[in-house]
C-alpha cells in the first residue's frame, strides 16, 4: 500500500465517523474521525484535479494525496494547516440585500470591463454556468447582457431577485429534494438537482433523491459502454470472418485456375 494509505489506516482505521459536514459553500467535504483531542479529519475537495486530505483535530495537514499552491502565501503541504481562510463562505451580507451603489461596486471589485451578467453574477457566487442561468432567467434577465447595459436599465432589483433565487436555494439543501435527469433524444444527457428554468422544456425523468437519479444515471450509461463494447467486438470478429473468407475464395479460385490450365496441357 501507498504511504497515504498507511498513513490512513494508522490514523482512522479504528476510529467511528462522527460528522459529515460541507465547508462554507465550497465543493469540499469534511469528514470527522473520533473526538476530543483524537479526532482526525478527512477533507475531500471536489473541484480541480480533487484532493484527499487528513488532517488532525487542529486541522494541520498530515498526509494528502497532492500538494497544492493556492497563492503566493499559501500553500498545502503536510505538517502546515488546513487554508481553511481559502474556502469559499456565503456573503455576509446576503448580495440580495444590496443596494443600487453596493451592486455597482461589485461589478468593479471583479476586475472586469463590463462583462456580461452571466460573469458577474457567476464571479459573486461561484456557483456554475447552469445555475448562473437559471437564477437570471427566472428573474426576467438575460443572461448574455452586459452590465453596464442592466445597470443603465435601472434593473437592480432584478439583480436582487435572481441573488434571492440562488440564496433560497443554497438555504434549502439540506432538506430532501426531488432530482431530474434530462434528456436529449431519449438518452440521458445530464442530472441535475432542480429542473432548472432553461431545461423546463427539456424532456426528463424525475427522482425522488439525488441519490436515485445519480444511481440511474451512472447504471445506464455503464450499460451502454458494455452494450458499445459488446457490438464493436461483434463487428471485429465479422471483420475477420470476412476477410477469412475471401482469403479463402481467392485461393480456391487460384487452385482451381492452376487445375483447369493444367488439364488444357
Amino acid at each position: 500500500p501507498s504511504i497515504f494509505t498507511m498513513k490512513l489506516r494508522k490514523h482512522i482505521r479504528t476510529k467511528r465517523l462522527e460528522n459529515v459536514q460541507q465547508l462554507g459553500q465550497d465543493r469540499i467535504i469534511d469528514l470527522t474521525f473520533g473526538s476530543g483531542p483524537a479526532t482526525h479529519h478527512l477533507i475531500v475537495e471536489f473541484y480541480a484535479s480533487g484532493n484527499v486530505i487528513l488532517t488532525d483535530a487542529d486541522y494541520t495537514v498530515l498526509t494528502l494525496l497532492r500538494t497544492h499552491k493556492f497563492d503566493e502565501t499559501t500553500k498545502l503541504l503536510p505538517k502546515q494547516p488546513y487554508p481553511l481562510n481559502t474556502v469559499r463562505q456565503k456573503p455576509n451580507p446576503p448580495l440580495s440585500t444590496y443596494s443600487d451603489n453596493q451592486l455597482n461596486e461589485l461589478a468593479k471589485q471583479k476586475g472586469q470591463d463590463n462583462p456580461q451578467l452571466k460573469v458577474f453574477f457567476n464571479n459573486a457566487l461561484e456557483c456554475g454556468a447552469l445555475f448562473t442561468d437559471h437564477c437570471l432567467m427566472s428573474a426576467g434577465l438575460n443572461p448574455d447582457e452586459t452590465i453596464d447595459k442592466i445597470f443603465a436599465s435601472n434593473k437592480f432589483n432584478l439583480i436582487r431577485q435572481a441573488f434571492e433565487e440562488a440564496e433560497s436555494f443554497f438555504n434549502s439543501t439540506n432538506q430532501q429534494k426531488k432530482a431530474y435527469i434530462i434528456l436529449n433524444n431519449k438518452k440521458y444527457e445530464t442530472v441535475v438537482p432542480a429542473l432548472f428554468f432553461q431545461l423546463k422544456s427539456k424532456s426528463y425523468q424525475e427522482f425522488d433523491s439525488f441519490n436515485l437519479a445519480i444511481d440511474e444515471f451512472f447504471t445506464s450509461v455503464e450499460s451502454s459502454k458494455l452494450t458499445a463494447q459488446q457490438n464493436q467486438q461483434e463487428v471485429t470478429v465479422n471483420k475477420k470472418l470476412q476477410k477469412l473468407k475471401t482469403d479463402q475464395k481467392q485461393r480456391i479460385e487460384s487452385l482451381q485456375k492452376v487445375l483447369n490450365e493444367s488439364e488444357f496441357k
